[in-house]
């Protein structure tokens, strides 16, 4: 049975108050049991609830945040201040640390938060929870329910194991001589240089057993190409052999698709002079020397003895090329941009990098130009294959990866497959790794033509800002899916089934650069109109900046911080958090500012 205890309205301001009711007698056919006693708390209406709630539920241990959100069920034209008691598994200073130890919400507002910060540490402790709990609020508010949130940090260490980074150096080599009785690296240890081949058939790499020599398993023959890849800078020695006889040539057989090739001549060689060289593309070289970065050229014109090239055959069968013991009138290899930077009317060159890494990939270019077919032809060319870490912008057409792509304006435009990834050696950060893609135009758009890029994972538009688009590569998702479209807006709306009109979700981005100075970009989507609020903290949690604060209505916006205060004054150098607030969406991310 049951009896019901109903609260009665006053209007006084006196906190929560306790209605206990206690079994304290029974009938002779009964007996009291326990729990006999039980507590209903009466919130008193007269003054708003306070809730916590926290974002994420989960954090990683390498510089993983959580938000705990304080929220009042109504504003108030005071501030509110809420303590907080933080306990759990985790230790606060060795596991975690927090942006402050209560909560300010600002007169008028309704939320305000603390950041807890993971703290990478090398033992191996297993999940730890941190449980924040409302303790104690201001008088002109009530504890509501829940009360209490928890964030789990994920232990990322493994027992007993030393990590050593090398910078490791890529050398695509060949030997211009036949016969060699040993190829062997000068460092002699085989734990600093490995050799790879790539394998047409496999189209992946295969490495060879370098103990004691390079040339344990591999074949050293004229006009054939490796990787040698050092990481103490060592050179290579090559015992015995004598030099290609000039007036034999050397032919080269090319398997359908990529190739390493040398030149079999102890002397530079013009392309121009190989025999059959139309049936292939021009060399590609790897020369880290002139930018570390974006090591690959295009359309090399010379062979240089000693140095590996990549060739492509775009056929399905075998082809043979001779390379003429002619002396080129110049050493070097010089690169040229190939026959479609004259053919193209309209010319996209796109560049991918990311923003916590040197590396880049520029050489990529897709666009409209006569004579051009929707297929592969003369003026397009494919994406050498890629070599220890990078980012990897690739153009894909029938499956294969090209880094340029060329076709007919036609009447209402052309589209482009992308696909975007980033190989790291240590793998992708936990926290993902931002990539930035610039688009440089050269020439003129056909009348109503328009430059569009969307996101097919996600099925959305993508903005372009300043010729610009960013999106984040992670360890689930390391291969982004885009699409380029050159045409009408009809054109591109057909294609994308509606993607081209509005944002179909709501989406707060990375802010790129990051760390940065002086300044740095934040964008945001809206997939219906709201009103938006952008304000920066500080690691205290302390409000520094408002940036945004205005209805808004469904579209893509970027905003830019100058690592100013609301007065206009410079911030120190630090971690920093940055809250958008639209209807009830909020999300914050971190950024890190570096004077």
């Amino acid at each position: 049975g049951f009896v019901s205890v109903i609260a009665v309205q006053d209007s006084e301001v006196e906190g929560t108050e306790d209605v206990v009711v206690s079994i304290s007698a029974v009938s002779a056919n009964a007996q009291i049991g326990n729990p006999f006693q039980a507590t209903t708390t009466i919130l008193d209406g007269n003054r708003p609830s306070v809730t916590l709630s926290v974002d994420p539920a989960q954090i990683a241990e390498l510089g993983g945040i959580a938000t705990f959100t304080a929220t009042l069920s109504s504003a108030v034209p005071a501030a509110v201040t809420v303590n907080l008691a933080f306990a759990g598994s985790a230790t606060a200073g060795l596991d975690y640390t927090a942006s402050a130890n209560r909560i300010d919400i600002p007169a008028g507002m309704t939320s305000g938060f603390v950041s807890v910060i993971a703290v990478q540490d090398s033992e191996v402790e297993g999940t730890e929870d941190v449980v924040v709990s409302i303790s104690a609020v201001s008088a002109n508010a009530q504890i509501g329910n829940p009360f209490q949130a928890t964030t789990t940090i994920l232990d990322d260490d493994r027992p007993n194991v030393t990590i050593v980074v090398e910078q490791e150096i890529y050398q695509m080599i060949s030997i211009p001589v036949s016969g060699v009785t040993s190829v062997t690296s000068t460092s002699g240890s085989p734990d600093t240089h490995r050799l790879l081949r790539w394998n047409s058939g496999t189209q992946s790499y295969t490495e060879y057993d370098v103990d004691p020599t390079l040339s344990t398993e591999a074949d050293f023959s004229p006009g054939k190409a490796y990787w040698y890849i050092s990481s103490d800078g060592s050179d290579i020695t090559v015992t015995g052999g004598t030099p290609v006889n000039p007036d034999v040539g050397g032919s080269i057989n090319l398997l359908p698709g990529w190739n390493q090739i040398g030149n079999p001549f102890a002397f530079a060689v013009a392309w121009a002079t190989v025999i059959n060289p139309d049936v292939v593309e021009a060399p590609v070289s790897y020369d880290a020397s002139l930018d570390p970065s974006d090591p690959y050229e295009y359309f090399v014109s010379n062979l240089d003895a000693w140095d590996g090239y990549w060739v492509y055959n775009p056929n399905a069968e075998t082809a043979v090329i001779t390379v003429q013991a002619i002396e080129a009138s110049k050493s070097g290899s010089y690169s040229s941009l190939g026959s479609f930077a004259d053919e193209a009317s309209y010319l996209v060159q796109l560049e991918a990098s990311l923003a916590n890494y040197q590396y880049r990939d520029t050489q990529n270019y897709l666009g409209f130009a006569s004579g051009a077919t929707d297929g592969y032809d003369a003026i397009d060319f494919a994406e050498a294959p890629g070599i220890g870490s990078y980012v990897r912008l690739s153009i894909i057409e029938d499956g294969t990866r090209m880094a340029g792509s060329f076709k007919s304006a036609g009447t209402e435009g052309q589209e482009w497959r992308l696909e975007l990834t980033a190989k790291l050696g240590s793998g992708l950060p936990k926290s993902g790794e931002y990539a930035h893609v610039r688009l440089d135009e050269i020439g003129d758009l056909p009348a109503g033509f328009e430059l569009y890029v969307f996101d097919d994972d996600e099925g959305e538009r993508l903005p372009l800002i300043e010729s610009s688009f960013g999106t984040l590569l992670t360890r689930d998702r390391p291969v982004r899916h885009l699409r380029v479209i050159v045409g009408t807006s009809a054109y591109a709306s057909d294609q994308t089934e509606g993607m081209l009109s509005t944002p179909q979700r709501f989406a707060l981005h990375q802010n790129y650069p990051n760390p940065f100075n002086p300044s740095t970009q934040i964008r945001y989507q809206l997939s219906g109109t709201s009103p938006v609020r952008l304000d920066i903290y500080n690691a205290l949690g302390q409000h520094v900046s408002t940036l945004v604060d205005r209805q808004q209505e469904a579209g893509w916006y970027e905003v830019s911080w100058d690592g100013r205060d609301g007065a206009g004054r410079q911030v120190a150098s630090g971690l920093y958090f940055y809250r958008f607030r639209s209807g009830g969406i909020t999300d914050t991310k971190s950024m890190v500012l570096l004077r």
